[in-house]
């Protein structure tokens, strides 16, 4: 029988603790590395230094034994192989009873079922406001929790989602961290995450699909945002006037409203702008 190898590479782990003290400046101790945020590249999850060393690890080299014929991965457990499987093989085994759509698992399966119903079964226990599915209750409970547990040990800047974080810490890289190239049209990027994820729109593949309708998305994250079309959730609320917003970033710029921001100048007059879209506007005047 084939050994099972480890899927995570320890010194990967090792390197992003390191580009982190880099950019910090100063060497982490044991306690403050136990609050960071790694990334493991094999399992496409981000999780706590502090899981990884003492869960995550241990499930790699220890428990995964059940081999995917495929792709080589490893599962702790046959049924999750079997579950894993019907990435390859396409099978879609559960339909709805009221359009026949397929699906892979019969969580999704049931989420679009209330697609067709009226009946919203699940409460958020702070407000009583009601959802269709899971995705939506969970992105509504974002909006009363001002706590966010994930913070850049560079800017200081905190997060809900320690996989945003994670996002986020590439925005501090310089280029002598932008060690990932693209073999397609030459762009670097400071993780192996960034890359792959850049590499599907060469290849095209659209591996994410909406439970609601047939679009299909490159970018996980990209599909989350068009769930909230579906559910209609606004999980970012001004803090001011309480306006809702689907996006985060809509949220951003509409805070300079309150706020009077002006951060775009025009260098011929020194006139300022609130959007870049207005200073645009603007600079069609000193063109004419």
């Amino acid at each position: 029988m084939e050994e099972p190898q480890c899927l995570t590479n320890d010194n990967d782990i090792d390197a992003q603790i390191a580009l982190l003290e880099r950019r910090n400046g100063k060497k982490f101790t044991r306690k403050e590395k136990r609050k960071l945020s790694v990334f493991c590249k094999e399992c496409n999850r981000t999780v706590s230094y502090r899981y990884y060393m003492e869960v995550h690890l241990k499930q790699h080299k220890g428990i995964a034994t059940h081999k995917c014929k495929d792709c080589g991965k490893f599962f702790a457990l046959l049924s999750q192989l079997n579950v894993h499987s019907r990435v390859h093989t396409g099978e879609r085994p559960f339909s709805c009873e009221i359009c026949g759509k397929a699906f892979k698992y019969h969580s999704t399966m049931v989420s679009h079922a209330f697609v067709h119903s009226k009946e919203r079964p699940l409460n958020c226990l702070h407000c009583g406001k009601s959802f269709k599915n899971q995705a939506a209750l969970a992105a509504h409970m974002k909006t009363h929790s001002k706590e966010k547990l994930h913070t850049c040990e560079v800017c200081g800047k905190s997060f809900n989602n320690p996989s945003v974080l994670y996002k986020h810490r590439d925005t501090h890289a310089t280029e002598a961290d932008k060690v990932y190239n693209c073999t397609e049209c030459n762009k670097s990027f400071a993780s192996n995450y960034r890359l792959k994820d850049h590499l599907k729109r060469h290849t095209g593949l659209k591996p994410h699909q909406c439970d609601y309708c047939n679009n299909s998305f490159a970018d996980r994250a990209v599909l989350k945002m068009h769930i909230l079309r579906h559910t209609g959730e606004k999980p970012y609320t001004c803090s001011i006037c309480n306006k809702a917003f689907r996006h985060s970033g809509t949220l951003y710029l509409h805070k300079r409203i309150h706020t009077g921001e002006t951060p775009y100048s025009c260098k011929v007059c020194s006139a300022d702008f609130k959007y870049s879209h207005h200073l645009k506007n603007h600079m069609k005047i000193h063109t004419k």
